[in-house]
């Protein structure tokens, strides 16, 4: 974890490219290059169900490790399970619907009653 941002390194080919062209902050180890890039939400999400899947590790471990509660751990578990890597996406927080909006029906009687007395209530123009 560098600045608490969860970077892994990719293989990046540069032969041929000029230096100008090289991105910054690349390392010969063994005459490789390597860049380190940001996972985004999504990459990071399924690392962390990748580990308490296939590397066996204990949820609460886990959930320390990447500064997540062990409830959010077994949601995206479970949405995992259940919808693939297209669960781990961000998920809207609006909600459903407003819980203080009037039904049709009683907004379609109040119209007519402001069609039928149009001095009830605010104008309208």
């Amino acid at each position: 974890m560098l600045d608490g941002v969860r970077r892994v390194r990719l293989m990046l080919d540069t032969a041929g490219l000029p230096e100008s062209a090289r991105p910054q902050g690349l390392s010969a180890i063994g005459g490789t290059r390597f860049v380190l890039v940001e996972l985004n939400a999504v990459e990071k999400r399924y690392r962390v169900v990748l580990e308490v899947l296939e590397d066996g590790l204990p949820v609460t471990e886990v959930a320390m490790r990447h500064g997540v509660s062990r409830q959010t751990v077994h949601t995206w578990l479970r949405r995992c399970r259940e919808s693939g890597m297209a669960g781990l996406v961000d998920r809207s927080r609006r909600p459903a619907r407003c819980a203080h909006q009037i039904s049709a029906e009683m907004e379609r009687m109040v119209c007519d009653l402001h069609r039928r007395n149009p001095r009830w209530g605010p104008l309208v123009s």
